[in-house]
């Protein structure tokens, strides 16, 4: 049996008259290239196993599934479909829904570039307590799903690899559990596309879990309380059967040029107020002082390019980047004059990063002259615990990013000028999405401050205004 193009995974538990409607709505697709996984939470009315072996005997698409004992939600159940399913590409059907026949047509034609994409429903009343009418719709807008759902569970089509890196379904979740898998995956920085057309009938029912499991109610809007908080969900669940996350993996790249006393100062206190393991990287640009017989005689580096003369930033950053290479979750950027002066400044930043991937941080920076603090706010926001100053642009001193995010992007090399490169880099990281956040709870020194620095190292800056206006050569050696 050929690979098919979409797995089709269906949940069900003891409602066979409405399984009947949506098995059928899936084999009359005019879309034909799919399989059906039906993964029964241990029905035990013996109609539902009779109905499901009957198609699967029918049609050798169709898979039956029983899982015992029962779960009692429908989360695991569909996980157990994604771990399954032969396809690539994973459409859902809620036993209880049913496609129209263009379906998969409409959502395949138009995934594209895109990662997930949903269409639009019938509301089909069968309470006697309203109408039928069209469902809550919406192109997709991040901000607006953080405060409330607008895609459901059978309207949607989604890459199987991007359901496998967010750890599937969260098991603990009694309901919205489909809003938070759509949360998980948009903070994991995953491409949404809304197709504007009714694609699902969607039943309303007296059986529906909403009816069945009380809502909590917020006393200040009166609007039903989700059994997750949207902005501080893990983006990889506690309880799934796609096991425990690996711990994000941490790079860190430092450009050094003399001043070996502030490369000393920084390395003790980012090491120090961490508490969580990295990889640092380190790129020498010609230093003339001790540095290099220091960073030979360090062990905590897990490697050191030397170049015999400054090739300026942005060829440097580059060769730091190429140096990590694509084995890592997070990297940040660390000058050499960077003092860290809050505890767990590392581990912190990685617990933002298992919430939220579309985010470029900065700590908030004492001691600059001409941009005490970083960057004004424009407004500020909490992602969690964490509260964060948005900025239009981030200083350089300490930037955490994605990984992710340097996958299309190097600096210009020929460019030499000093002090442009952050914000080339801040500039890009918008133009792909990503919010520029000052964590303002996490401090950060410039060592000594900028004036005091003029003082203590009045060569370093000397060079670095001529070289504001040169060009560099490509001369580079490394070892």
């Amino acid at each position: 049996m050929n690979k098919p193009i979409i797995s089709v995974v269906m949940s069900t538990f003891k409602r066979p008259k409405m399984l009947e409607r949506a098995i059928k709505s899936v084999i009359n697709q005019t879309f034909q290239d799919w399989e059906l996984i039906i993964v029964d939470d241990c029905s035990q009315d013996g109609k539902t196993e009779k109905l499901c072996e009957k198609h699967s005997k029918q049609d050798n698409r169709i898979r039956y599934i029983k899982r015992c004992p029962n779960f009692g939600a429908h989360t695991q159940v569909k996980n157990v479909g994604i771990q399954n399913a032969r396809a690539d590409l994973i459409a859902y059907l809620d036993d209880d829904n049913q496609y129209r026949r263009d379906h998969l047509q409409v959502l395949y034609k138009y995934l594209g570039n895109n990662d997930i994409v949903y269409g639009d429903r019938w509301l089909v009343d069968k309470t006697g307590q309203g109408k039928d009418m069209v469902g809550i719709r919406s192109d997709f807008n991040s901000m607006l799903l953080s405060q409330t759902n607008y895609i459901d569970t059978s309207d949607v089509l989604v890459k199987k690899k991007c359901l496998e890196e967010i750890g599937g379904w969260d098991e603990e979740l009694p309901k919205f559990a489909d809003w938070n898998l759509w949360l998980r995956l948009a903070k994991a920085g995953y491409k949404f596309q809304r197709i504007p057309i009714i694609i699902t009938n969607y039943y309303i029912h007296s059986q529906m879990a909403q009816f069945r499991i009380p809502n909590k109610v917020d006393p200040m809007t009166g609007r039903p309380m989700p059994t997750f908080k949207p902005d501080a969900c893990k983006i990889w669940p506690d309880k799934t059967i796609f096991g425990k996350r690996k711990p994000l993996k941490v790079a860190i790249f430092t450009l050094t040029m003399d001043r070996l006393d502030y490369t000393k100062k920084m390395s003790d206190s980012m090491k120090k107020n961490s508490n969580y393991e990295f990889d640092w990287y380190v790129v020498d640009n010609g230093s003339k002082d001790e540095t290099v017989e220091w960073l030979k005689a360090h062990n905590g580096i897990k490697k050191v390019i030397f170049n015999k003369q400054n090739v300026g930033i942005s060829k440097a950053s580059n060769q730091a980047l190429d140096a990590i290479g694509g084995d890592y979750d997070i990297i940040i950027k660390v000058d050499n004059d960077c003092l860290f002066l809050t505890e767990n400044w590392l581990s912190e930043t990685v617990d933002l990063y298992e919430r939220q991937q579309r985010v470029v941080i900065s700590p908030r920076v004492e001691g600059l002259r001409d941009s005490p603090g970083g960057v004004p706010r424009t407004q500020y926001v909490y992602i969690g615990k964490h509260f964060f100053g948005l900025a239009p642009h981030l200083g350089g001193i300490c930037i955490a990013a994605p990984a992710s995010i340097y996958k299309n992007f190097r600096w210009e090399e020929e460019d030499f000028l000093h002090g442009e490169q952050d914000y080339v880099f801040s500039q890009y990281a918008i133009t792909e999405r990503y919010l520029l956040v000052y964590n303002e709870n996490i401090v950060i020194e410039h060592i000594e401050g900028t004036a005091k620095q003029e003082e203590t190292h009045p060569e370093y800056f000397a060079q670095r205004k001529k070289l504001k206006t040169t060009r560099h050569e490509n001369s580079v050696d490394n070892a």
